[in-house]
C-alpha cells in the first residue's frame, strides 16, 4: 500500500508509506479525529517531508512535525481501493462521497477555504 485511511472504533487511522515508515506505512500508524455514527465528515490529510496535518471539517485534529518522516518517492503503482482491504477485514462503516488526491501540501488557509466551499 502507499497509504491507508481507515477506521478503528471511533477514530480514523492513517498509514502512509514513506522512505522511513516502511512498505506498510505502519511505523508510525496515526490515529486522529472522531468517527460519529450517522454524521457526514470532511477529512483532508496533507503531508510534506516531516509534517503531517489531518483536518476534520476544516479543523486540524492531528498536527505534529517530525512524527511521520520520509519522502514519498518509494510509492509503487497501486490500485485505489475504497472501503476495505483487498482480502476484507477492515470494513468502512459509512459512505464515501468523494476522494481527491493532490500532489502538493495544502496550507491551513486553503484547507479552510476548501471546507467552506463544500459546506455551503
Amino acid at each position: 500500500r502507499n497509504f491507508t485511511l481507515g477506521q478503528e472504533g471511533e477514530q480514523f487511522v492513517l498509514r502512509l508509506r514513506t522512505t522511513k515508515t516502511g512498505n506498510n506505512g505502519s511505523r508510525p500508524e496515526v490515529r486522529f479525529g472522531k468517527v460519529a455514527a450517522g454524521e457526514q465528515v470532511h477529512l483532508l490529510l496533507t503531508y510534506r517531508e516531516g509534517e503531517l496535518v489531518c483536518y476534520q471539517d476544516g479543523v486540524p485534529v492531528f498536527q505534529r512535525k517530525g512524527h511521520v518522516r520520509g519522502l514519498l518517492n518509494n510509492w509503487t503503482k497501486q490500485r485505489l481501493l475504497i472501503g476495505d482491504e483487498w482480502d476484507g477485514g477492515r470494513t468502512w462503516s459509512g459512505k464515501v462521497f468523494g476522494v481527491a488526491l493532490l500532489d502538493r501540501f495544502l496550507e491551513a488557509k486553503e484547507v479552510t477555504d476548501r471546507f467552506a466551499t463544500i459546506s455551503e
